[in-house]
């Protein structure tokens, strides 16, 4: 009897009868289905890429990819850049694999002798298949480019050929047109100024700018007031009007007193990535509002010079900067 009382048991122990009995014991819940290991994923394959070009403030007006910029069409693998093909203006066959995850990324960026800017939030705006850019050196020319994250993904299959996708950057086109000098232009040049002696007074420099043309823009990297004096007890740079910024208040300036003047700055950005545009759509007015607020505390003899500098980075990257000065006095 014992032996058969052992032997039922045992034969229970094996079964898992009383694991519920046994403190700290949990016995692991069998899957209902087995499970079996799926690949998923995307797999890449061929696709035909078109890049075509559009002007953002001029509607009429297509961009041909390697005539009127450049372009380059990049994947991105094990931490390199990979170039995958150039369109030229009629598409080009591109070899995307599974390490891509159904992305790759297109490089734009300026030609010489075409005047564009790249513009980047329209870009953004108009592409649906586009989820982000990045503002790096792709194709290993010493200088930064921008490129926008480009989805393969559920791309239509066509009965014969290859999947296509067209990608359509937007630019401004700049200015100057290859004339620095026309890429900025003084609208308002204010007359001299009777400050007063009042102290605290404010002085409001009316600046304005223009462009050369409608449907153009401008990329403007830095502001700076000059101001002929050390003597910072008879004035205070107060605020600056610099559009696409804000109405800057002069502590945001940068100052510094040098021998024989006294200059403020205020940087915007280094780079096309950075810096910001001032553009004029058809039909609206061409006045740039540059307005400076000095506060001035003057005696009747004094007399303070202040000069307005507008620094512009052109579209090949060279910059050029434009200046006006008016006089401030005490009477």
């Amino acid at each position: 009897m014992l032996l058969l009382i052992i032997g039922i048991a045992y034969f229970g122990y094996t079964k898992g009868w009383f694991s519920g009995l046994v403190p700290g014991q949990q016995v692991p819940t069998a899957p209902s289905q087995p499970t079996t290991p799926t690949t998923g994923g995307w797999e890449g394959g061929t696709f035909t890429v078109y890049v075509k070009g559009r002007n953002s403030l001029d509607s009429s007006s297509a961009l041909t990819a390697g005539t009127n910029f450049n372009t380059g069409i990049y994947a991105y693998r094990n931490g390199h850049w990979v170039f995958l093909g150039s369109d030229t203006g009629s598409g080009v066959n591109i070899e995307a694999t599974r390490e891509d995850n159904g992305y790759v990324w297109v490089l734009v960026e300026e030609k010489s002798g075409q005047y564009y800017y790249v513009d980047v939030p329209t870009t953004l705006q108009m592409n649906s298949r586009v989820s982000e850019y990045r503002w790096t050196d792709a194709d290993g020319d010493n200088q930064k480019e921008f490129l926008f994250k480009l989805s393969l993904l559920d791309v239509p299959k066509p009965a014969s050929g290859y999947p296509q996708v067209t990608f359509y950057p937007y630019f401004l086109a700049e200015s100057g047109q290859g004339t620095p000098a026309n890429a900025l232009q003084w609208e308002t040049q204010p007359s001299d100024i009777v400050a007063g002696t009042t102290a605290n007074k404010k002085n409001y420099i009316g600046w304005a700018a223009k462009l050369t043309a409608s449907k153009r823009a401008v990329g403007v990297y830095k502001i700076e007031v000059r101001i002929n004096s050390t003597d910072t007890s008879k004035f205070k740079l107060d605020k600056v009007n610099i559009p696409g910024v804000g109405y800057i208040d002069g502590s945001q300036f940068e100052e510094t007193i040098l021998s024989s003047e006294t200059r403020y700055v205020y940087k915007i950005g280094s780079d096309f990535s950075d810096i910001v545009y001032w553009k004029i759509p058809e039909g609206t007015n061409n006045k740039i509002d540059l307005t400076v607020c000095v506060e001035t505390s003057l005696s009747s003899s004094d007399v303070i010079q202040v000069t307005l500098y507008v620094y512009q980075m052109l579209y090949d990257r060279s910059t050029t900067y434009d200046s006006d000065s008016v006089c401030l006095k005490g009477s």
